[in-house]
Formats: C-alpha cells, sequence, structure tokens
C-alpha cells in the first residue's frame, strides 16, 4: 500500500509539472457573468471579459491564480475563464 501511494504521488507531480508547462504565463479571460473576486459580497465590480495571466495553478481543485500585469490579481476556478491566445 505505501508503495502504491508513493507511486500515486509521483504521477501528481508529473502531471502538476506538465500542466504548469504548459498554462504559466498563458492569458485567460474571465467569462463569469457574476464574478467578482469576492466570495461574498459585490464591494468591486464584476471582472467578465477582463484579461489576465495565468501565474500560479492548482490543478486538484482546477483553479488558478490570474495576475493582471498590475494590481488587480484572483483566484477563479478554470471553469470560469477561457485561455486567449
Amino acid at each position: 500500500m505505501k508503495d502504491y501511494l508513493f507511486n500515486c504521488s509521483e504521477k501528481i507531480r508529473e502531471i502538476d509539472d506538465e500542466v504548469k508547462a504548459k498554462v504559466l504565463g498563458k492569458k485567460a479571460k474571465i467569462t463569469s457573468l457574476y464574478y467578482n473576486g469576492q466570495p461574498y459580497g459585490k464591494s468591486k465590480p464584476v471582472m467578465t471579459g477582463k484579461i489576465f495571466e495565468v501565474v500560479s495553478v492548482i490543478v486538484n481543485r482546477c483553479s488558478c491564480w490570474l495576475w493582471d500585469g498590475n494590481v488587480d490579481h484572483t483566484y477563479i476556478n478554470i471553469n470560469e475563464i477561457e485561455f486567449v491566445e
């Protein structure tokens, strides 16, 4: 069982490295109609259509950190973005 778990963790690490190599630095546009970067409340305007750079990926949560190059950064589920070239 211990060897099995070790092999699984190695596979996860390989997948994580592969995803990061392909996604980090790419541009992503927020497609969600309601996302404003706040977990609750509406203190910020909706970010629909705003383009960010992917600066971090969390594979097992299907999420990523985005940054606009200035001040704004946000953590979002990958279902609420699309990658742009």
